[in-house]
């Protein structure tokens, strides 16, 4: 078995210094490490200072990710003293955040000589590569065949499934099941609100109406509608049970016609006792 250790360190390219050590065995990587020993100081660098700068020297850790930085160190100023900040500056740091995240495309293609892989709206696919209707917390009342059918009804109270109340997270990329909204409270379809496609082009006209049911439901590896998945579930079942029952029954007969054929009697059970006498 040839057995190769390689060492990379340090990476540079990335930001700071980061140690790779990789173990590979007949061409193939069977263990590997990594680790970071960099001391970057801005703990020393704190002490004794307003906790409201925080954010100015925290960013400072990472030339790439400076707001992710600010924004964390905002938030443990916040949550330390107790302040609960107004919506509109949630809304402002919503938007630095998201223009962070165009700068990261850029520095992403001049760090890797290339840009992330897109989808054909030009979005990355780490962030919209999979549809809200396969991350759901609700997904499971759907594959059951459980669906709201008016906004005050028991099922939306138990939180089933908001496909008929027009929920168009069947034909929505977006990763708001798993980032959510307002710090990671809730996002529409967790309130009890059907998803309306807004990250879809044009989805002002090609989701409208927002609370009507979609016609069709595709790309969920066969292309039907809800309701005939639905059915095809609700029947699949039956016809399991059918399937098993009559498969019983003819074992049954044939087991009876063997017996006959063959003059075997049953046999009596001994609890019952016999002519013997032993009851």
């Amino acid at each position: 078995m040839a057995r190769t250790k390689v060492v990379v360190d340090p990476i540079t390219r990335i930001e700071g210094h980061l140690r790779i050590e990789v173990q590979a065995e007949d061409g193939r990587i069977a263990e590997a490490w990594a680790s970071s020993t960099q001391f970057r100081g801005i703990e020393i660098v704190m002490q004794g200072r307003d906790p409201r700068d925080a954010w100015a020297f925290t960013q400072r850790i990472c030339g790439v990710c400076t707001v992710v930085h600010a924004i964390a160190s905002c938030r443990a100023v916040e949550d330390a003293i107790g302040i609960q900040i107004p919506p509109n500056a949630t809304t402002i740091r919503n938007l630095v955040h998201g223009m962070q995240t165009v700068q990261d495309h850029v520095v992403h293609f001049l760090t890797f000589g290339r840009v992330p892989d897109l989808d054909r709206d030009g979005r990355p696919l780490f962030a919209y590569g999979k549809r809200i209707h396969d991350q759901c917390q609700r997904r499971a009342h759907y594959d059951a065949g459980q669906f709201v059918e008016a906004f005050d009804d028991d099922a939306a109270r138990r939180g089933w499934c908001l496909y008929k109340v027009g929920c168009k997270g069947p034909a929505t990329f977006s990763p708001c099941p798993i980032i959510q909204w307002n710090r990671g409270t809730s996002w529409p379809v967790g309130a009890g609100h059907p998803c309306i496609g807004c990250t879809e082009r044009n989805f002002w006209d090609t989701m409208t109406p927002f609370y009507r049911q979609m016609p069709d439901l595709l790309g969920i590896g066969v292309e039907r509608t809800a309701d005939t998945v639905g059915l095809s579930l609700a029947v699949g079942a039956t016809a399991g049970v059918a399937a098993h029952a009559i498969a019983t029954g003819v074992h049954r007969v044939r087991q009876r016609r063997q017996a006959e054929r063959l003059q075997i009697q049953p046999r009596e059970d001994p609890s019952e006792g016999g002519e013997d006498g032993q009851d």
